[in-house]
């Protein structure tokens, strides 16, 4: 201690920092703590500096006594001022150990606050809400020294190892419906666990940046914790007085599977509410709190409108789907970065949240590629006005009809005329043999897709929505328990989902009550394989009309198959470097046939 100067002089700027100085000063010289050294500590608490007001505002919000907030102050403050770090180990016979024991913290709060007992302190609020905790010792715990939490640390801005995260800002301010929704939410004067329903992460922080804001208080994402429960319950010990302290709220992600719940963790010294960010499945048991279920609120119209004017004033002409301001935004910058379209931005957006369950169908049906017969049309188009017209509602139709009938191409057209994207759903990715895995994959995808309004195309779809059979064994249990999870959430769902299937009749029956319009696509007649050759066929090809008419007449194909035929022959004739001319055309038609098992028709010589 011999090189310790002692501090003699009182500086007029009274601080934390300085009382602390010169208190373990004294203790470090063997001296008497100054007089008036007290009464400046309590000037720091009543009327605190500048650079004391988050330490000071933070205890206050903990509810400590001036001698636990002195205790917090001492143990914050060696983590940054190596001046003060030295005096507390020179107190402690200069051993290196740079944090007090349970015995010098009660000697500094003898000399400005109140006498305390070590047994009090050890087992006073600090320890008990985990704020501050004893470093690993196999030593009494009296004579163990003592460190704030990783998570108090991260509060005090001492340091980013924690689990806690400030959560990710939006790039827009939260709007009008959402703050009107969340003022609603905060209202409630007994503190809540509120899930919220639905939507896109990004509208979802949004809405929580909404609710921070009605309480004055910053969101604080906890996500992070969860992977720390198992074996390092060091570094979440005092969450929950982390978050009282920096006026933090709480935002939690659920990932609770369809018929779970998911358990959060407690956060002792905590009593204020907390917000979950969840999908539509899956339940959250949270202790102490009340836990009530909201739904993301949808945006007005005239607020899309007002929203994407401000974010892309060049996209003018776009048309907005009912997709949050979290999505406009990303979808805006996609479109700005690329150049493309709302329809490709919003697909391209969607398809890295449904992946590897969904595949983007990037083709585009323009009405005069859109080749069906008459009533077929008509229900196509009674479909896209009942999708066009739908307020917060789903819609659901199947499309049935042999296989290259036109199904897929119908609900390309469908994507293209109500310039949404269109997600073709892998089915081999979602169907799982293990149990609950299915279920789990479906609501993820019907999850993302609702938040995105995004078209969901079920392929085959009798091979997911097959009919329920006599349960004889646990396997038709489970199958028919599985079945009756996705007929009721595809029925829930508010977006639009489109089935397609060329066997009906293995549907459950079910399903048909839960279906908005079922239309049948049958194989195109000759006059419609007319058009179909004509739309298929390359710009610069050498048919004339009567090859395109024999080829409408002979060849019985679905239009699935001449498109596959005709690109076949602008394969053979950029081989031979030529236009596509007939004699391609035939040598397509015969492997496509063959490919079918199918004998291939005379059509003639080219001439």
């Amino acid at each position: 201690m011999n090189d310790l100067t002692p501090m003699t002089d009182l500086p007029l700027h009274i601080c934390v920092d300085t009382v602390l100085l010169r208190c373990f000063d004294a203790l470090a010289q063997g001296a008497v703590v100054p007089d008036g050294l007290a009464g400046m500590w309590r000037t720091c608490l009543t009327v605190p500096a500048s650079e004391d007001e988050m330490l000071v505002q933070g205890c206050s919000a903990l509810g400590l006594s001036n001698s636990a907030t002195m205790v917090l102050a001492i143990l914050a403050r060696i983590e940054t001022d190596p001046r003060l770090a030295r005096l507390v180990s020179a107190c402690q016979s200069g051993d290196g150990d740079a944090r007090p024991t349970p015995e010098l913290l009660c000697r500094a709060l003898g000399a400005l606050e109140t006498a305390v007992s070590v047994s009090d302190l050890v087992h006073g609020s600090l320890m008990r809400s985990g704020a501050v905790r004893p470093m690993p010792s196999k030593a009494p715990l009296a004579v163990t020294p003592l460190m704030l939490s990783a998570p108090m640390l991260w509060a005090l801005g001492i340091s980013p190892d924690a689990p806690l995260q400030a959560m990710e800002l939006a790039d827009v301010m939260p709007p009008q419906t959402y703050l009107e929704h969340a003022g609603g939410v905060a209202s409630d004067p007994a503190p809540r666990c509120t899930v919220l329903r639905g939507g896109t992460a990004a509208d979802q922080r949004l809405w929580a940046q909404a609710v921070a804001q009605s309480v004055g208080k910053t969101c604080v994402s906890l996500d992070q914790c969860y992977g720390e429960k198992e074996g390092h319950g060091d570094r979440i010990a005092g969450l929950g007085a982390a978050l009282t302290f920096a006026n933090g709220l709480p935002v939690e992600t659920c990932k609770a599977a369809p018929g779970q719940r998911a358990k959060l963790i407690p956060l002792d010294g905590y009593t204020g509410p907390r917000l979950v960010l969840a999908g539509q499945d899956g339940g959250v048991e949270a202790g102490m709190w009340p836990v009530v279920d909201v739904s993301l609120p949808r945006l007005k119209a005239a607020e899309r409108t007002a929203l994407w004017d401000m974010l892309a004033p060049e996209f003018t002409d776009a048309k907005l789907p009912s997709i949050g301001a979290g999505r406009l935004c990303a979808v805006a910058t996609r479109m700005r970065a690329a150049n493309s379209d709302f329809r490709t931005a919003a697909g391209a957006e969607a398809r890295l949240d449904i992946e590897p369950h969904g595949r983007l169908v990037t083709a585009r049906v323009e009405a005069e590629q859109m080749i069906a017969a008459q009533p077929v049309q008509e229900e196509l188009d009674m479909l896209a006005l009942r999708c066009a017209l739908r307020d917060g509602t789903g819609v659901r139709a199947v499309l049935s009809g042999p296989s290259g009938s036109g199904k897929t191409m119908a609900c390309t057209w469908l994507s293209t005329k109500l310039e949404q994207p269109l997600l073709k759903v892998d089915l081999a990715s979602v169907v799982s043999k293990y149990i609950g895995e299915t279920e789990e994959n479906l609501a993820r995808i019907l999850d993302q897709a609702e938040a995105a309004d995004v078209i969901l195309l079920f392929d085959e779809a009798d091979s997911l929505f097959g009919a329920r059979t006599e349960a004889k064994d646990s396997s038709d249990r489970y199958a028919n328990s599985q079945t009756n999870y996705l007929l009721s959430r595809i029925e829930t769902h508010s977006g639009i989902v489109l089935l397609t299937t060329n066997g009906l009749q293995r549907m459950d029956s079910a399903f048909a009550r839960r279906l908005d319009q079922m239309i049948d696509v049958p194989l195109p007649d000759a006059r419609q394989r007319l058009q179909l050759w004509t739309v298929y066929l390359d710009q610069g090809h050498s048919l004339t009309p009567q090859h395109i008419q024999r080829l409408a007449r002979l060849a019985e194909i679905a239009g699935g198959h001449i498109r596959a035929i005709c690109e076949t022959a602008l394969i053979i004739a950029t081989q031979n470097a030529r236009a596509v001319g007939f004699v391609d055309v035939v040598r397509a038609v015969q492997l496509g046939y063959r490919g079918m098992g199918r004998t291939a028709p005379s059509l003639g010589e080219a001439g």
